[in-house]
């Protein structure tokens, strides 16, 4: 989760909101105190996944390079509804994207509006290559999401299409220039608009003119965030050699992140994920639903604090569940 844009952010708080997240942060710390999972509030930050169909093939994505195990398939919108209604009084910040691309969802400019009319927080982060289509760019900007971050992972065609395959500089960059010019027409700040750059080896010399770059295409701010694999051998060719970028270090041929883990997972505290089948699982990290804690259409409030929920918070207190060995919990993953 990034910083949220102020202005916007303020204007979803209600005293429900900030009574609920004091009160799921303070079960946090209680819970460190007394070794046993105390869970008073619901979760005020949730990621809800829109569509985990992708129209690119990067290799580090697990649904890019078809490794992921589950079916493909897209939100119901009236799911996405009775979620919001549940949850309306207590969640703030609203991640709605996941493991595909969002905007492949053909409604996904309605389920932004849903989450707005709610005054949520709300983020899409996209490859960018639907943003030449006008009539979307313009839905978009209309449904008044507050953040959209878009993926530029390169400066030309070549250093971007090593690692997006499939993909289109060109059409990005034009997707930015769309959103800039449906905003100026609509005299509207949002959405805020945020290029991220994953450094790789292939493209870190790219970092000396980034900022000059994003400056000439009108973003409202850079994101520069450390490379995901999931390996030594992918280590060997996407890890960047400036050691300040990556969140990995080799040790006797083995790939271990930097860091470590600080106790209890603090995001089983205030946030939850909930896959486009209705699968809720602990976090973004449990790509494949291995750790399923619940599914809707039981209540998100209920699956809070259910057994299989409690049993896996209790289990920090022992040892880290297998999707951990890639958290990024306590390391710097964003360098701006």
């Amino acid at each position: 989760m990034i910083l949220p844009y102020l202005p916007a952010f303020i204007q979803t708080l209600s005293l429900p909101r900030i009574h609920n997240a004091i009160s799921a942060i303070a079960s946090l710390y209680l819970s460190v105190l007394l070794r046993k999972p105390l869970v008073w509030g619901f979760p005020f930050v949730l990621t809800i996944e829109p569509t985990n169909h992708c129209n690119l093939h990067c290799p580090q994505c697990d649904t890019g390079s078809n490794r992921s195990k589950r079916p493909r398939g897209y939100l119901c919108v009236g799911d996405f509804e009775c979620i919001l209604q549940e949850c309306k009084n207590n969640l703030i910040y609203l991640l709605l994207y996941d493991q595909g691309e969002p905007l492949l969802h053909p409604q996904y400019c309605e389920l932004v509006r849903l989450a707005k009319n709610n005054h949520l927080y709300v983020v899409c982060s996209t490859n960018g290559m639907r943003l030449t289509d006008m009539t979307l760019v313009e839905s978009l900007v209309q449904s008044k999401l507050d953040e959209l971050i878009i993926s530029v992972d390169g400066l030309d065609e070549t250093t971007y299409q090593h690692y997006r395959k499939g993909g289109n500089l060109a059409k990005v960059v034009q997707g930015i220039r769309n959103v800039r010019s449906v905003r100026r027409a609509l005299k509207t700040r949002t959405p805020r608009i945020a290029i991220q750059f994953i450094v790789m080896r292939h493209n870190e010399s790219d970092l000396a003119r980034l900022r000059t770059m994003a400056l000439k295409w009108g973003v409202d701010r850079t994101l520069i965030k450390s490379a995901y694999v999931s390996s030594v051998e992918d280590a060997a060719v996407f890890l960047p050699d400036n050691k300040k970028y990556r969140r990995y270090r080799i040790e006797n041929g083995q790939l271990l992140r930097k860091g470590r883990n600080r106790g209890l997972c603090k995001r089983c505290w205030y946030s939850a994920v909930v896959h486009w089948n209705g699968s809720i699982v602990p976090c973004c990290f449990d790509r494949n639903d291995h750790y399923i804690l619940g599914s809707y259409p039981d209540p998100l409030k209920y699956i809070w604090k259910n057994k299989a929920y409690q049993k896996f918070r209790k289990a920090f207190f022992h040892s880290r569940p297998t999707i951990c060995g890639n958290c990024t919990d306590g390391i710097k993953i964003y360098f701006s």
